[in-house]
């Protein structure tokens, strides 16, 4: 007599549960949507303005009634680039960009900083106002305001500019900051522009008061101090290698020729020698020449 087996009863198929699943709600952070690369695109508008809004415009002065109406004011103008207006505007619409307003913002920077230096040196001559203000306008500080600002992330950028290189952004922040400038002053005024640049500027400019200072105790910074005073020049120097040639007692014993060289330089205003010094190195020899001329001069 033969039995048949019963079948097995068919186990119900389980989905299968990965290792880190689980029923609760995942608490990992979402990745951004905005890649670092595209930051300067805000494709959307109205982000951006808020942006603008709520972050940026207190920091440079603005008063939440002054930006109740964003439109009207230039900051819009302002960070947007001139690769941004070129890809957006249309036939019968054009996008403006901060080019004009870059070049407003240049001579303002210029006037306020020439009043400021002014005012706070009064005992400074004129070569001294103007050495510290070229050191104080340029490319580099301006690009550093823009950074210290934090106005880098607000510009409105084409999409070809977005990977351009360091030095290409380095020059869209020095714009952007003379951009940014304009638009404080057309929108709130000289003196409020005034107290934002000098926020930046006034730290920078005690620190070059500081370093000229120590520069001026440099008899040859005197020296070209007074001769631009007195005869619009610029003293230069003439170096000549002198070497001492000493004889060893000892055959064994090796001297470093080095060590007893020397240097001599001249000082010359024209085609007039006010001066001359002699030194281990070649500075040593032209700051001896230079005091050799001021104690000839007397001043």
């Amino acid at each position: 007599m033969t039995f048949k087996k019963s079948p097995k009863p068919k186990r119900s198929k389980q989905p299968h549960k990965s290792k880190q699943s689980n029923n609760k709600p995942s608490h990992q952070v979402r990745p951004s949507t905005r890649q670092p690369s595209t930051k300067y695109l805000w494709e959307n508008e109205v982000e951006w303005k808020n942006a603008i809004r709520q972050d940026l415009a207190p920091s440079l002065g603005y008063s939440n009634k002054s930006l109740l109406a964003l439109e009207q004011t230039h900051l819009i103008e302002a960070l947007t680039h001139r690769t941004y207006a070129h890809e957006h505007s249309q036939n019968h619409q054009r996008v403006k960009d901060n080019q004009r307003l870059e070049f407003l913002g240049d001579a303002i920077l210029g006037y306020v900083s020439t009043i400021k230096l002014f005012e706070r040196l009064p005992n400074a001559t004129e070569g001294e106002l103007t050495a510290l203000r070229a050191g104080l306008i340029n490319r580099n500080t301006l690009r550093n305001i823009a950074v210290q600002a934090k106005l880098d992330p607000y510009l409105r950028i084409g999409k070809g500019e977005v990977n351009m290189g360091e030095a290409a952004r380095d020059a869209r922040l020095a714009d952007l900051s003379e951009a940014i400038i304009a638009a404080i002053y057309l929108d709130l005024g000289l003196e409020k522009v005034t107290d934002w640049i000098w926020l930046y500027l006034g730290t920078l400019l005690d620190s070059s008061s500081q370093e000229s200072q120590q520069q001026s105790q440099d008899p040859k910074t005197d020296l070209q101090h007074w001769s631009h005073q007195n005869f619009k020049l610029t003293p230069y120097y003439t170096t000549e290698m002198l070497e001492q040639k000493l004889e060893s007692k000892s055959k064994k014993e090796s001297i470093n020729q080095a060590a007893h060289r020397y240097y001599k330089a001249s000082v010359f205003i024209g085609e007039k020698c006010y001066g001359s010094g002699q030194g281990r190195t070649k500075r040593e020899a032209q700051r001896r020449a230079a005091q050799e001329a001021i104690d000839k001069l007397d001043f």
